[in-house]
């Protein structure tokens, strides 16, 4: 079987982001569509951490591990993703650039001169918006430490490492392991991290427009 590249997945999630980076810098600070770029960034680096995760357990299970090539295009694959650092510095930049414009957001929430059902909206957004970075700052301290290592689901990858590189190799342990990972993934950070996202942006667009 043709082993998948990492970039693959996180090579499109990267590029995803880079576009909503390059919309975001011609934004002004201080505009919803702003904060709906820098939360877009945030979806799309936690759908594309997610789903390596889930692409590895899959090849995994799916290759000839007798075959020692196949084993160590999985052992690149799993360094790439635990070492690479590819979407968790964008992750951290998103949540810093959201946390930083929250001020903002607050002042156009509290201005005197707002009807108040306007206000009551923008208040209400203002609350998912918060709701919505204390998930995302959880999820990023979840990837491991904030330098070192970093994925989802870290322990079991790192043990997924470890076994691939023990001599002599114990396939039954391993694909009992990788079986056991499969049955138990676990898809609900990707759904509400990404679905509260777009929430939010839509909050944002309609109550600061």
């Amino acid at each position: 079987m043709e082993p998948v590249s990492a970039s693959s997945i996180v090579f499109k999630a990267a590029g995803a982001i880079q576009g909503l980076v390059d919309r975001a810098t011609k934004i002004a600070a201080g505009d919803a569509e702003y904060y709906g770029a820098w939360l877009g960034v945030a979806g799309q680096a936690v759908k594309g951490i997610e789903e390596e995760y889930l692409g590895i357990l899959r090849q995994a299970a799916a290759v000839d591990l007798e075959d020692r090539a196949d084993r160590r295009a999985l052992l690149a694959r799993i360094r790439d993703y635990v070492d690479g650092e590819v979407l968790r510095p964008r992750l951290d930049e998103a949540i810093r650039r959201l946390a930083e414009g929250r001020a903002a957001l607050a002042e156009h929430a509290d201005r005197l001169l707002i009807l108040g059902r306007t206000a009551e909206k923008r208040q209400r957004a203002l609350a998912h918006f918060d709701y919505l970075l204390s998930m995302l700052s959880g999820y990023l301290g979840s990837l491991g430490k904030y330098d070192g290592p970093s994925a989802a689901g870290l322990k079991d990858v790192l043990r997924m490492r470890e076994l691939l590189g023990m001599e002599p190799f114990d396939l039954d342990g391993f694909e009992a392991f990788v079986e056991g990972l499969l049955e138990g993934f676990d898809k609900s950070a990707l759904i509400s991290a990404t679905g509260e996202c777009g929430r939010v942006i839509e909050a944002l667009r309609i109550a600061f427009r």
